[in-house]
């Protein structure tokens, strides 16, 4: 009779395990948007929708996180490190199909570099100083159905490509979008854009 109460028990804390352990890893890809610089509100946006939470210091607007759902509680962590818990405040549908992103194949030829001023002309003069400036890279990227030149690519020009590197990207208005670590992106500001290369005579 001890027996079996043993094994019992035994199989009810398995079965609890197992189910904390599947709860816990039932995480989905979102995006932080809409952050208020007033109040610190925010919305967990994903592809059905969006949640609003409050007290959003920790992250950073257009910010990629993972969230589960545990009752009224929303869980966020980034980077697979430690949760955040919020309760959420609303939630809203979207009626509209979710937007498929289609990522493009490209390689990175090179870079050349130019200077960013820091713009004076608000000074109350008509003379603007252009003394030191940042230098920054600018690559050239040949992309499937364009040669891009993309510079400053993502926050302090986390971005960075060498010559002959393949990557995948996505145009969307005047941002490049060059996608790393599997899910993340770098936002790169397009300078310039031209036509591809077209072969020499003869070439196969």
């Amino acid at each position: 009779m001890k027996v079996v109460l043993i094994a019992t028990c035994l199989l009810g804390l398995t079965t609890v395990a197992l189910g904390e352990n599947k709860d816990a890893s039932s995480y989905q890809h979102a995006t932080i948007a809409n952050k208020s610089s007033v109040t610190k509100d925010c919305e967990v946006q994903f592809a059905g929708g969006a949640f609003g939470i409050r007290k959003c210091s920790d992250f950073q607007d257009g910010q990629a996180v993972e969230y589960r759902i545990a009752g009224d509680a929303l869980f966020i962590r980034t980077d697979g490190a430690k949760e955040f818990k919020h309760q959420i405040i609303s939630k809203t549908a979207k009626s509209e199909p979710a937007k498929v992103i289609v990522w493009l194949k490209g390689t990175v030829q090179g870079y050349g570099t130019r200077r960013e001023y820091p713009n004076n002309s608000g000074n109350g003069s008509s003379l603007q100083l252009n003394v030191g400036g940042k230098k920054v890279k600018v690559y050239e990227l040949h992309g499937a159905e364009a040669v891009y030149q993309v510079d400053l690519c993502g926050s302090f020009q986390a971005g960075k490509f060498s010559p002959g590197e393949e990557v995948e990207y996505r145009v969307d208005g005047e941002r490049l979008y060059i996608r790393h670590d599997g899910t993340k992106e770098y936002s790169c500001q397009i300078e310039g854009k031209r036509l591809p290369d077209r072969p020499a005579d003869g070439a196969k």
